[in-house]
């Protein structure tokens, strides 16, 4: 098998990708040639044959292979440039879609913990109202009398238990529970648990599962916390501010 430069198995050739010199072409069809005479293996020198012709094949396709890399590189370091140029064109818009999707989820976050100490409060005047009710039930000396207590503890009670509206939301907005990890100490979380670890990070989609399941990891610091998701193609019209 003639020995080629890896450049001329292979050559870039603008708006048209690449092509195969003819030279390239004519080796891989004497190579075809010589595989196709390799109908079988049945004795040494038909092994010895066999050998040599998948060596020459062997060759070509790793000469072929690094033809491809030489050829391919401009087209990938291109690629890395165009794309190193639009993540600096974007930069600032994805700075302003983080920071408006903070504010929705601290709005959020606000409106629930509203929610859980209006939730509360109604728990409180609830206990206090059994407390109430149970004094005036030791008081009661009849059972028509204990009935007009229980009826009246009861409408106090239906009053007392306003509704509850679950935190606003927008058309196109989703609310979902989500976790802040704030810090992660990595030896003492790979010790006990190395399968939350994807390659030399620490896979933060598990580690959000293991803490929705009410599980406690070492190293961990996290915080329960209100995520808002909008998407583009449910929102009708833009909010004028």
């Amino acid at each position: 098998m003639p020995t080629v430069p890896n450049t001329a198995l292979i050559r870039s050739v603008p708006e048209r990708g690449i092509m195969f010199p003819i030279e390239t072409v004519e080796m891989r069809s004497s190579l075809l040639t010589k595989a196709e005479s390799v109908v079988q293996v049945s004795n040494d020198a038909q092994n010895g044959l066999a050998v040599a012709v998948q060596a020459s094949l062997k060759r070509f396709l790793t000469l072929i292979e690094a033809g491809r890399k030489l050829a391919k590189q401009p087209a990938i370091d291109e690629g890395r440039a165009i794309d190193a140029k639009v993540a600096g064109f974007v930069a600032l818009v994805n700075q302003e879609s983080d920071r408006i999707d903070k504010l929705l989820g601290d709005y959020a976050q606000a409106q629930e913990a509203q929610r859980k100490s209006a939730l509360a409060a109604n728990n409180n005047t609830l206990t206090e109202l059994e407390r109430q009710r149970e004094a005036e039930l030791a008081k009661a000396k009849s059972l028509i009398e204990r009935e007009m207590i229980h009826q009246l503890f009861d409408q106090r009670a239906l009053a007392a238990q306003e509704p509850l509206a679950p935190p606003a939301r927008t058309e196109g907005q989703s609310l979902r529970p989500d976790w802040e990890i704030i810090e992660i100490q990595d030896y003492k979380l790979y010790q006990v648990r190395p399968d939350l670890a994807r390659r030399i990070e620490w896979d933060k989609v598990a580690i959000k599962r293991e803490l929705d399941r009410g599980k406690q990891l070492p190293g961990v610091k996290a915080r329960e916390i209100i995520r808002s998701v909008v998407r583009a193609e449910k929102v009708k019209e833009p909010i004028e501010v």
